[in-house]
């Protein structure tokens, strides 16, 4: 079967709708439209992608030793997963939305890989106030 990128908006045959068609039809993608009835169905789908920041934010907020690393390794697989779950028509798997369980896996991730790395030394930790 041929792929087609979803292309979702609340606006069908306003601005964005149409400088989406536009833009599809100067690349030459085939697209699948989705229209949705306001804006809220539409930020719901959006945010399977965008709440895969929280995890950092919040474990960088209440545990001072979360490195860099390991936030994008937890974004990254975060974001991967809700693709790859929305793409093949897995969203909900086994009744769970897709952003939800990769919003947990980048929360499990972040914590793995923190873990994994040593903690920074005593005399960077009491410059930068960890300690």
């Amino acid at each position: 079967p041929e792929f087609h990128v979803p292309l979702g908006d609340c606006l069908t045959g306003q601005s964005p709708h149409l400088s989406g068609a536009w833009f599809l039809q100067l690349t030459g993608t085939k697209a699948e439209h989705i229209p949705y009835r306001g804006a809220a169905p539409a930020l719901q789908d959006l945010s399977a992608g965008v709440t895969q920041f929280f995890p950092g934010v919040v474990l960088g907020l209440y545990w001072p030793r979360v490195s860099t690393r390991a936030v994008f390794a937890g974004m990254i697989a975060g974001v991967v997963t809700a693709v790859v779950l929305m793409l093949s028509h897995r969203d909900p798997w086994f009744g769970v939305s897709a952003g939800f369980l990769a919003l947990c896996l980048n929360f499990l991730i972040v914590a793995v890989v923190t873990l994994a790395t040593p903690a920074p030394s005593s005399r960077y930790a009491a410059d930068a106030g960890i300690l």
